[in-house]
């Protein structure tokens, strides 16, 4: 009542508010709570539910229900409080970390963990929310509590053939599919098993995944990746095998007795394994197989023997008749024939007539080995090659004859021996040192004895001759004029050839240079020896010429040359002249001697005999042509007309001597090129024998071709003029054209060349029993194909296998036949027709026999029929799927691709089963199943194309890295391909390479090989650089050296590899390469005496030693080369001019000894009669000893032989020789005088010496220098 009451108050204040305002009223005040009791809460207003805590006129307190259920309050101004619970979770066999306990209002909807976490999961089970049962089998994320409780984790176990792993997965995640026929698993799986080898996986969908078990294979069947598939099909006949645990078709075999396989085994047993799932492999040997009597085992069957073989049964197999003696023309057959006679063994299968006139005896082992007799004729023999004779012709003779007999083969039987004849032979070739003269050789004379041999005469017998090389004059002295006259010298020489009547050879000897002997002077001056002197101030003028300081002008005669006139026209030399008488004149006298002054006048001599050029002869003393027949001669001959001769072409002949035209030799003649002289004939030679003929003008014979004949010879055989090739039915031996025996005609090939060549043509159904015979029919049953048989040889007829017939001509073994009704076929060859099976179809046909049929599979996608069906139409397929036909939306091109192909997608097919057609292409009649399937689907990208400079990555196209390029737009590029050789891409998604500068490249075919500038480089040979960036190696001048070495293009060589030369050393300024490539192009110069003694020292210096050494240059880092004096030559001084040359090495030699020849290392005696003082000798010079006087003496060394006063006689003093003196040297002295000349003895009071003078009261001692 309150309530309503208030609420009218307000009501009414309100509405009385309201008008007091529109009509200008003030409003009252209303009553304001500052608190409330408890059970109630504060509000904005009585007609509000508003919680506000604030005190303000005209709120209110209300029920704490009015603010919603479950909620306290608390009174005063405190807001409205909501009751709350707590929920405890509980996993009920998850794992991981459970939820924390979750608060929720009393009553409220309390939302839980979703689930949508990995904190928490269980292995093989699907979370599917929660309840207040731990057994619940459903369960929810929102709830409503009205007090605390605990809630369960409600889990769904994932299905069969699905699996979801615990650890990472969210509790709520969906269970995935076992994919594939390899996996499966039961209910409540954590993960997959794999299906066991030999096991096939089951409960599969039609899709083949989310299997949920395996069963092992057995029976007829083998497991492979989880499918379970059947082996082959059983072939008829046999008998297929069974296992467990298979798990290839390998393991499938079938397996038959031999003895159903083939009607000639006894025994054993047969097996196939299979190569496929729907074929069998080859037949192979499960236990032996055993042949009956004329038959053996052939692999995996028995075979009937065949002729030439002998077959007794059993495991033996068959044996050839191989014997000598042996053969078997029939088969089946358990033993060999033996040869009849006058027959021998063609083959292991076949006896043969011996040929004509080789049919004696008994048979023989072949053919070669008939016998028959025959008439031998003896030999033309060849006689010795005649002395002197290099070639020759022969001729022929008639040789004797006598019988014998012979095998077929040739070997001799009972022989014979026929008397031989010689044959004439004609020398047509001479040896060395020979000539041909009346068709013999004959020795060239002692005058010419050597001739080079071949078809030549005697004018080519020559000797040898010697020229002499010229002596050519060397230059003339300075201040003379000429030179008169030279010493001679000895110029080479060389042999020719001198012909007796031939061209003589030539040869070139070598020249020699000679010195001046005696010389002419200049104006002014002499000739002094063989050099020119100016004349002495008495007699300073001269004319030059031949003089010496005494010539001064008197006249004197001189009388003139005869000189040679001229060769007479066609003439090559004149051999003699005719003497004249030359004119004189008068020269001065001057001084004290003569020069010639003038010029006396020549006389021109006449030839007394001449030689002839080319072309002509020489007649008298001048020269005639050849005459215009003969026109040819040797260059220098003589001996008259005969000296002509004509060159006669091969096949001409001059007839008579000195014709002025040549004959043509006839056919069936020869004549080679050769050389007829004014004078003489030549003539032609027969061409002998059938093998040999030539046409008109022939040079020599031609030998008849294989298979071709002489024609045109003459009774003889010989002198034949041409040849043709046999044709048709002849064939060509030797040279003889033959006929091919009657009814062997078949081979008209040209050329033929033996009677065997001939043949028979045999048809179809017909063959030759026996050689030479024409062909017979082959008979019922047997058959043999269209052949031709040579003449001497037979062929064979083949019979019809068991079971199998024939027409009375068939002409193969196909012409032998069984037939298969419809439904059947031949399996295996020579088997009965059997039923196609299940799967299978096949009309009525017939077989050949060998052959087999094949039975119709039906097409692969309607596999299944019943069994003996005839036709493709009763196949059927397995359930089918029907595709579906909606639309497919296209999808995008991503970016930076220039196009793309979508994926198809489809919707779930619908079965059905359908008949095939009658091509087994499409379905025919459905038996059962779905019609139409439709729906619009969204493509996903399937492949992308990319833009230039980028590359397909998967479904995107992304930019080239630098270092590659990728030039094509609408690429189907996986990858952008690395620079080639010799560019460079500096940036991303280039479409190509920029190439290096000309001249540079890269290395290496990685692409960081390829992605700057800088990866070009440049490799400069040793001796050039780079000056200019960019710019080839070059070697521009200067003084500097490289090594070989690499700029990157960008660059120059580095001045760090570009090196000086040490001080005072230097390269040559050129830009050749060679002068810069290394340290040692640096030089130094050293003036002669002057050297480097140490590598790469700056300065040439001069040691002090015994060593010399000319001006030279030494490389940087080397010394120089020097030469050592010999041993004991000194130098002494360290100036440069001290070490300059050799002769600065000197050698001491004391008086009595000096060196006796150029660089010897010791001093030797002068010797007795020689005397020679202490000297000082230059290296490279020899010491000069000086001869005593006729009849004196030295003692030949030391202080005895120092001085010319050594020279002296010898005193012999009781057995001492004492050696005076020619010069006194001690007062006193001993004075021997000997013829009129005075000798000296020295004499000492020291007491050395034998002899002993007293003079003036003193005894002296003689002695002489040695003694000293």
């Amino acid at each position: 009542m309150s309530k309503i009451l208030r609420y009218l108050a307000c009501l009414f204040m309100l509405i009385f508010a309201g008008n007091a305002l529109a009509a200008g009223y003030s409003c009252p005040s209303y009553k304001k709570y500052t608190s409330c009791a408890s059970g109630y809460y504060m509000a904005t207003s009585s007609s509000s539910t508003v919680y506000n805590g604030t005190p303000r006129a005209g709120n209110a307190c209300r029920p704490c229900s009015d603010y919603g259920s479950y909620y306290t309050c608390a009174g005063g101004t405190s807001a409205p409080v909501k009751q709350t619970v707590t929920i405890t979770y509980n996993l009920n066999g998850g794992s991981g970390t459970k939820p924390a306990n979750k608060t929720c209002n009393k009553g409220a909807s309390c939302s839980l963990q979703s689930g949508a976490t990995t904190t928490f999961y269980r292995a093989g089970y699907v979370f599917k929310g929660w309840s207040t049962s731990s057994t619940a089998t459903s369960g929810s994320t929102s709830m409503t509590f009205t007090a605390n409780d605990t809630v369960y984790a409600v889990w769904s176990a994932c299905s069969a053939g699905t699996y979801k792993p615990g650890s990472g997965t969210q509790a709520s995640a969906s269970c995935s599919a076992c994919t594939g026929r390899t996996k499966y698993s039961a209910a409540g799986a954590s993960s997959c098993k794999t299906v066991s080898s030999g096991y096939y996986t089951t409960g599969c969908n039609s899709s083949g995944n989310n299997c949920t078990g395996q069963s092992q294979c057995t029976g007829a069947t083998y497991c492979s990746s989880g499918v379970q598939n059947s082996c082959p099909a059983q072939t008829s006949g046999w008998t297929r095998n069974s296992g467990t645990g298979w798990t290839s078709y390998t393991q499938c075999n079938q397996t038959r007795a031999a003895t159903s396989a083939s009607t000639y085994c006894s025994a054993g047993t047969l097996k196939q394994n299979a190569t496929s799932a729907t074929a069998w492999g080859a037949t192979t040997v499960s236990s032996a197989l055993s042949a009956k009597a004329g038959a053996y085992v052939n692999g995996t069957t028995c075979t009937q023997c065949q002729a030439g073989y002998a077959c007794p049964g059993g495991t033996s197999g068959r044996s050839a008749c191989s014997g000598s003696l042996q053969y078997q023309n029939a088969v089946g057959q358990t033993s060999c024939k033996t040869v009849s006679d006058g027959f021998y063994k063609s083959s292991n299968s076949a006896q043969a007539q011996c040929p004509s006139g080789y049919r004696d005896g008994a048979g023989a082992a072949n053919q070669n080995s008939c016998v028959g007799s025959f008439t031998k004729t003896g030999s033309q023999t060849t006689p010795s090659m005649q002395t002197g004779c290099a070639a020759r012709t022969l001729g022929t003779c008639t040789p004797g004859t006598c019988t014998y007999t012979k095998q077929y083969s040739g070997t001799i039987v009972s022989d014979c021996t026929p008397t031989n004849c010689t044959k004439p032979q004609t020398c047509t070739s001479a040896d060395d040192n020979y000539y041909l003269s009346g068709g013999s050789a004959a020795k060239c004379g002692s005058s010419y004895p050597y001739s080079d041999g071949g078809n030549i005469s005697s004018s080519y017998c020559y000797k040898y001759g010697t020229k002499t090389g010229s002596q050519v004059n060397g230059s003339v002295p300075t201040n003379c004029a000429s030179v008169t006259s030279w010493n001679s010298c000895t110029p080479g020489t060389c042999q020719y050839k001198d012909y007796n009547g031939a061209t003589d050879g030539t040869c070139t000897p070598s020249n020699c240079t000679k010195t001046p002997k005696a010389v002419t002077a200049k104006e002014n001056f002499y000739v002094n020896g063989t050099s020119c002197s100016a004349c002495p101030s008495g007699y300073p003028k001269s004319d030059g010429g031949n003089i010496s300081d005494a010539y001064c002008y008197v006249t004197k005669t001189k009388t003139g040359n005869q000189v040679n006139g001229s060769v007479p026209a066609n003439c090559a030399s004149v051999t003699s002249w005719n003497s004249c008488t030359p004119g004189t004149c008068s020269y001065r006298d001057y001084q004290s001697a003569t020069d010639t002054t003038c010029t006396p006048s020549n006389c021109t001599k006449t030839p007394a005999a001449v030689t002839a050029d080319a072309g002509y002869y020489d007649n008298g003393t001048s020269c005639s042509a050849c005459p215009s027949a003969y026109p040819n001669s040797a260059d220098g001959n003589e001996g008259g007309i005969s000296k002509c001769y004509m060159s006669v072409s091969g096949g001409k002949y001059v007839a008579t001597a000195n014709a002025t035209s040549v004959s043509t030799c006839e056919a069936g003649t020869y004549k080679a090129a050769h050389t007829v002289y004014y004078g003489s004939t030549s003539s032609c030679s027969a061409c002998t024998g059938r093998t040999k003929y030539s046409a008109d003008g022939a040079s020599a014979c031609s030998t008849v071709g294989s298979g071709y004949y002489t024609t045109g010879c003459n009774t003889s055989g010989n002198n034949c003029t041409g040849q043709s090739q046999c044709t048709g039915a002849t064939y060509c031996s030797s040279g003889v054209q033959n006929n091919c025996p009657s009814g062997y005609t078949a081979n008209t090939t040209a050329g033929k060349t033996a009677a065997s060549s001939c043949q028979i043509s045999c048809s179809g159904g017909t063959y030759v029993a026996t050689a030479n015979a024409a062909c017979t029919s082959v008979g019922t049953g047997y058959y043999r194909a269209a052949h031709t048989v040579n003449y001497g040889s037979t062929s064979t007829r083949t019979q019809c296998p068991a079971n199998y017939r024939s027409g009375a001509a068939a002409s193969s073994e196909s012409g032998c036949k069984t037939s298969c009704a419809g439904g059947t076929y031949v399996a295996t060859a020579e088997a009965a027709c059997t039923a196609v099976g299940d799967g299978y179809y096949r009309a009525a046909h017939s077989v050949s026999y060998g052959s087999t049929s094949t039975r119709n599979t039906c097409p692969s996608g309607y596999p299944n029929s019943d069994a003996g069906a005839a036709a493709i139409t009763s196949c059927y397929s397995n359930s089918k799927s029907r595709a579906w036909t909606g639309e497919q939306i296209s999808c995008a091109t991503p970016t930076g691709c220039s196009d793309s192909t979508c994926n198809t997608c489809t919707l779930p097919a619908c079965s059905y089963v359908a008949y095939s057609n009658s091509t087994g292409s499409a379905d025919g009649t459905i038996k059962s199943g779905c019609s139409t399937n439709s729906e619009d689907c969204q493509q996903t990208v399937k492949s992308v194309t990319a833009k230039a400079g980028r590359y397909v990555s998967g479904i995107t196209c992304p930019a080239c890295a630098v270092g590659t390029f990728q030039g094509t737009d609408d690429s189907t590029a996986t990858s952008c391909s690395v620079c080639a050789a010799n560019t460079y891409a500096a940036s991303t998604g280039m479409s190509a390479c920029t190439a290096c500068p000309s001249g540079y490249s890269t290395s290496g075919t990685a692409a960081s090989n390829h992605d700057a500038k800088s990866d070009c480089s440049i490799t400069c040979a040793a001796g050039t650089r780079v000056v200019t960036a960019d710019a080839a190696c070059t070697t521009p001048t200067g003084s500097w050296y490289t090594a070989s070495h690499s700029v990157t293009a960008g660059s120059t060589t580095p001045t760090t590899t570009v090196k000086a030369c040490l001080t005072n050393y230097s390269t040559p300024n050129t830009t050749a390469r060679t002068d810069h490539d290394a340290s040692t192009d640096c030089k130094i110069s050293c003036a002669a005496g002057t050297r480097i003694t140490a590598a790469n020292a700056t300065s040439c210096t001069t040691p002090a030693g015994n060593w010399y050494v000319g001006a030279h240059s030494v490389a940087q880092g080397s010394i120089s080369s020097y030469s050592n004096c010999l041993t004991n030559y000194t130098i002494s001084g360290t100036a440069a001019a001290n070490h300059d040359t050799a002769s600065d090495c000197k050698i001491s030699c004391g008086g009595g000894s000096y060196i006796a020849t150029a660089n010897n290392t010791t001093c030797s005696d002068v010797g007795a009669g020689y005397w020679a003082a202490a000297s000082t000798v230059s290296q490279g010079s020899a010491g000069v000893r000086n001869a005593c006087d006729d009849g004196l003496t030295t003692i030949g060394s030391g202080a005895g032989a120092d001085e010319v006063g050594d020279c002296g006689r010898v005193l012999n003093v009781n057995g001492e020789k004492i050696y005076l003196r020619s010069e006194r040297k001690t007062t006193p002295s001993l004075n021997v005088s000997i013829n009129g000349t005075t000798f000296y003895g020295n004499m000492g009071a020291s007491g050395i010496g034998a002899l002993k003078l007293n003079s003036g009261g003193t005894t002296y001692s003689v002695y002489d220098d040695s003694m000293e």
